[in-house]
């Protein structure tokens, strides 16, 4: 099995055309955890306009005020891959987020293909 740590990597080189998830859990630093409201509130707004998006949401974590889970689903990998490429993910949310995180982003990237 191949391992790919850079979920881009599969999604510019796939040939599923189907639906993908993506869960990501942010660590915030415990004083930044209010600015982070602010940016993932204003970075909800304007995913919720992009083609393909299916779901995305922000949840609190159960235990720690300061941690997130982002989940997003959406109708393909390539609409995932444009929102990653967006002028407002790359010169202001992904900087301005980098700023307020403590430790490592953990994800994880999964196709939309429910098992019954």
């Amino acid at each position: 099995m191949e391992n790919i740590s850079d979920p881009r990597t599969w999604l510019k080189s796939t040939e599923f055309k189907g639906g993908v998830g993506l869960t990501v859990k942010l660590t915030i630093k415990e004083d930044s955890v209010e600015q982070f409201r602010e940016l993932m509130k204003e970075h909800l707004e304007r995913t919720a306009t992009e083609p393909g998006v299916l779901h995305f949401k922000c949840n609190l974590d159960y235990e720690k005020d300061n941690v997130f889970w982002l989940s997003e689903e959406w109708a393909s990998p390539g609409a995932l891959l444009d929102h990653g490429t967006t002028q407002w993910f790359q010169s202001s949310y992904l900087p301005r987020c980098k700023e307020l995180l403590e430790g490592q982003v953990l994800r994880g990237l999964y196709k939309l293909d429910t098992l019954e």
